[in-house]
């Protein structure tokens, strides 16, 4: 098993993936995953910045969704 690492902008502007990085250590260095190959999950879409933030279910409900898709991604690899 490798170690993992995952950078998130936790903005969720509306219709747009969350912008999201994974990479594996390889020796001494961090290498990236490449994340927008055929067959991979992809991650979820925001919401709207300005409105939905203020709405606590619908920020759980988006936490919930990236949740499940880095369960995916560590599922995947």
């Amino acid at each position: 098993m490798e170690d993992a690492f995952v950078g998130i902008d936790v903005a969720f502007a509306k219709r747009k993936r969350l912008p999201v990085c994974i990479c594996v250590k390889r020796g001494r260095r961090l290498t990236p995953i490449a994340l927008r190959d055929k067959g991979l999950p992809e991650p979820p879409y925001g919401l709207g910045n300005k409105v939905a933030v203020l709405e606590p279910k619908r920020v759980a409900a988006y936490a919930r969704d990236v949740r499940d898709y880095l369960n995916a991604m560590a599922e995947h690899f």
